[in-house]
């Protein structure tokens, strides 16, 4: 039985967190400020679906967009956290929705200078905590306060992300 990550098989789990390797992420976050719907079209590829979203999803995708190319932008935290939500609670790309939030989260993050290195990795706790993650992303698109909810998960989850990256780093200086 293959491997999956975010209910995905893990291969194309990893293309399509490809789009932040080190020697394409300056590519795909300058075409993100500019064009994030191409930036989703290309991850969905990646993870396996024809790029384009699920029908009657795309007006919210445009709405999605428009918001991310307001000048001036919104908060980079912010805007990373709505796509996340965005995506998922709209399942605009059915099982690969989270993959795709998450993946699209990270490019606002160095997009919008939130995470400028993308060296934060929050879906460890995002993945231990999951269920009340998934649930909270679902409901974001209910309410605001439903949103802000989402917002404080995905900023926990945002701060869990960087201690585990200094973890991870600080292993590595032995």
């Amino acid at each position: 039985m293959a491997q999956r990550c975010s209910g995905v098989d893990l291969q194309q789990c990893m293309a399509a967190y490809s789009v932040l390797a080190p020697d394409v992420v300056e590519a795909t976050t300058r075409t993100f400020l500019r064009a994030p719907l191409q930036v989703l079209a290309k991850i969905d590829v990646l993870a396996g679906g024809d790029g384009r979203p699920r029908q009657g999803s795309a007006a919210q995708l445009q709405q999605l967009a428009a918001l991310l190319q307001q000048r001036p932008p919104a908060d980079g935290a912010i805007l990373a956290g709505i796509v996340q939500a965005g995506i998922i609670a709209t399942n605009a790309f059915d099982a690969r929705s989270v993959l795709i939030g998450l993946v699209a989260s990270r490019c606002a993050a160095i997009s919008y200078g939130f995470d400028p290195r993308g060296l934060g990795v929050p879906e460890t706790w995002l993945h231990r905590h999951r269920q009340r993650y998934l649930a909270s992303a679902h409901a974001s698109l209910n309410s605001e306060e439903a949103m802000i909810d989402f917002l404080g998960l995905f900023l926990e989850a945002t701060i869990k992300g960087a201690a585990e990256a200094e973890g991870i780093a600080e292993a590595a200086k032995g």
